[in-house]
C-alpha cells in the first residue's frame, strides 16, 4: 500500500523524467530541422551531390567521435552540465552554417553538430534509464521514444516555413538546441550519479554479439543516407514545394518507425532475434 509521501515521490520523479524526454524532443526537432534546411541550403547554392554527401558523411563522423568521449565527459562533469555544453556546441554550430558556403567549413560545423546530438543522447538517455523506476522503465523508455520521433517529425514542418539558405533556417535549428536547455536546466531533481561502468569497445562488443554490429553497421548505411539525403529526392519528386514535401515525407517515416518499434519488440521476445533483424 502507498503513501502520500510515496505518490509526491513518484510523481517528482516522473516529472523529472518529463523534463528530460521533453528536452530530448527539442533536440530532435533540431535535428529534423537541420536535415531540411542544411541540404536544401546546399542545393540552393548549387552544391554538387558528391558535396552534399561527404557534408552528411561529416555529420555521422562527428556524432560517432561523440559517442565515444559522452561517457568520460559525463562521468567528469555530471548528467545537466555536459547536457548544456553539448547543446551549446550544437546551437553555436548550427548557427555557424550559415557564416561561409565553403565546404570544409560545413564539414567542420556538420561535424561538431554530429558530436552534440550524440553527447546530448547519451546524458538524456542514460538520464531517463537512471532516473526510471526499475518496475516502470519499459513504459517510461517507450514514451521516451515516441515523443523524441514526434520531436524529429516537428522539426521539419517547422523548417518549411524558412526560406532555403536564409538566415531564419539555420537561426531555428540554434534556437531548437537552445531550447532543450530551459526543461533540463529548470529541473528540481537531482541527476543520476555520473556512471562507473567501463567502456564497451566494439572488439568486445563483435565478440558478444556480432550479428547485432552487422545489423547496427547496415542499419547505419541506410539511415544516414535516407535521413540526411532524403531532401534531394524530394527536390526531383515535388520541385514546387519542396520543404513541404520534405517534412511529410520525413513526418511518414518517422510514422512507420513508431508503429514497428512495439511489434517488432515484442517478436524479438519470442523469437530468435537473430532472425528478427534478417526479416
Amino acid at each position: 500500500m502507498t503513501t502520500p509521501g510515496d505518490d509526491r515521490k513518484l510523481i517528482d520523479e516522473y516529472r523529472n523524467i518529463a523534463a528530460v524526454v521533453t528536452a530530448l524532443a527539442l533536440l530532435q526537432a533540431a535535428t529534423g530541422a537541420i536535415s531540411v534546411v542544411g541540404p536544401l541550403t546546399l542545393i540552393a547554392q548549387g552544391a554538387s551531390t558528391l558535396t552534399i554527401g561527404a557534408i552528411a558523411s561529416s555529420y555521422a563522423l562527428g556524432f560517432m567521435l561523440g559517442a565515444r568521449l559522452a561517457p568520460a565527459e559525463i562521468r567528469q562533469i555530471g548528467h545537466i552540465r555536459a547536457f548544456a555544453a553539448f547543446a551549446a556546441v550544437g546551437s553555436l554550430a548550427a548557427g555557424g552554417l550559415y557564416i561561409s558556403e565553403h565546404t570544409a567549413w560545413w564539414m567542420l560545423m556538420q561535424a561538431l553538430i554530429g558530436l552534440s546530438v550524440a553527447g546530448l543522447f547519451a546524458s538524456g538517455e542514460s538520464w531517463i534509464a537512471g532516473a526510471a523506476p526499475a518496475e516502470r522503465r519499459g513504459a517510461v523508455l517507450g514514451f521516451y521514444l515516441v515523443t523524441s520521433k514526434l520531436g524529429f517529425m516537428i522539426g521539419p514542418f517547422l523548417a518549411a516555413y524558412t526560406t532555403p539558405g536564409s538566415a531564419a533556417g539555420f537561426l531555428l535549428v540554434s534556437a531548437l538546441f537552445t531550447a532543450s536547455l530551459i526543461p533540463v536546466s529548470a529541473t528540481r531533481r537531482a541527476e543520476p550519479p555520473a556512471p562507473s561502468a567501463e567502456p564497451f569497445g566494439p572488439v568486445r562488443l563483435w565478440q558478444t554479439a556480432p550479428s547485432a554490429v552487422i545489423a547496427a553497421f547496415i542499419a547505419g548505411v541506410v539511415n544516414g543516407a535516407v535521413m540526411q539525403l532524403y531532401a534531394l529526392f524530394i527536390t526531383d519528386l515535388s520541385p514546387e514545394s519542396v520543404a513541404g514535401m520534405a517534412a511529410v515525407f520525413n513526418a511518414a517515416m518517422m510514422a512507420g518507425t513508431v508503429l514497428a518499434q512495439w511489434p517488432a519488440g515484442m517478436i524479438s521476445d519470442h523469437f530468435d532475434r537473430r532472425i528478427v533483424i534478417a526479416v
